[in-house]
């Protein structure tokens, strides 16, 4: 079992950018959604669709009454409340550094290896600077 196939980013409402990643996803899937108010329907459909074929759904909200909310899956609520003019992403980010390091903690030697191709290739790439 691959730890981490895709990783997928809907970066504003209307995207439809999950639609082509989502075209196969089933049961072995596992699908971590971040959803806070106000609410894109795009991930709210995504979540759906991916619960819809067997997927097991990890939602990080803001809220027990967020739509994307489920007796089935895991539902991890993180206030976003800020004082100021717009909400704090940042514990958001802390749950998402958190999952990612539980990912590579349980990771197989083939997780391992794909993080250290992944790794490689960005330098390849010259992604980042150094």
């Amino acid at each position: 079992m691959k730890a981490v196939e895709c990783v997928l980013e809907m970066p504003f409402p209307g995207s439809q950018q999950a639609v082509p990643h989502l075209r196969n996803v089933d049961r072995s899937d596992v699908m971590i959604a971040f959803s806070y108010q106000p609410y894109a329907h795009d991930t709210v459909k995504a979540v759906d669709f991916a619960r819809e074929r067997g997927a097991r759904t990890i939602v990080v909200t803001d809220s027990k009454d967020s739509p994307v909310v489920s007796k089935e899956g895991v539902t991890i609520i993180v206030s976003n409340t800020a004082k100021l003019l717009f909400p704090s992403m940042l514990p958001a980010f802390a749950v998402a550094q958190m999952l990612a390091t539980l990912l590579v903690a349980e990771g197989s030697e083939e997780t391992l290896a794909e993080i250290a191709r992944s790794e490689a290739q960005l330098n390849r790439f010259g992604v980042y600077i150094e």
